[in-house]
């Protein structure tokens, strides 16, 4: 995977995917099948959207973090890192379901 520096945050460049971690999580989902049968139904299409949101979501966070840096904008609390959490919950949420961000979820 090409990497962009200008996207990048340092302490994620070198990450790399932590194989106990990931057998954790491979387990995690087959233990719930209604669960594992939610994830396994997302198709190309609703994985690119989350896609869509995680690289917004990032792309919010380094606005901010050049408007602080400017004086634009005095502070910024940046979700850098937890762009999934946000993206993946509001994924879930129903048409009807109300949602009132707070501080490091305000993308989605």
């Amino acid at each position: 995977m090409k990497r962009y520096p200008a996207y990048e945050f340092p302490e994620y460049a070198n990450w790399a995917p932590d194989a106990e971690v990931q057998a954790e999580y491979a387990a995690t989902v087959r233990r719930d099948s209604a669960r594992e049968a939610i994830i396994e139904a997302l198709d190309a299409s609703a994985l690119l959207d989350l896609y869509r949101g995680l690289v917004g979501a990032r792309f919010h966070d380094i606005q901010l973090k050049r408007w602080v840096k400017q004086g634009v904008i005095t502070k910024a609390w940046l979700g850098s890192g937890e762009e999934a959490v946000t993206i993946g919950g509001c994924a879930a949420l129903e048409d009807d379901d109300v949602v009132g961000p707070m501080i490091r979820n305000a993308h989605r």
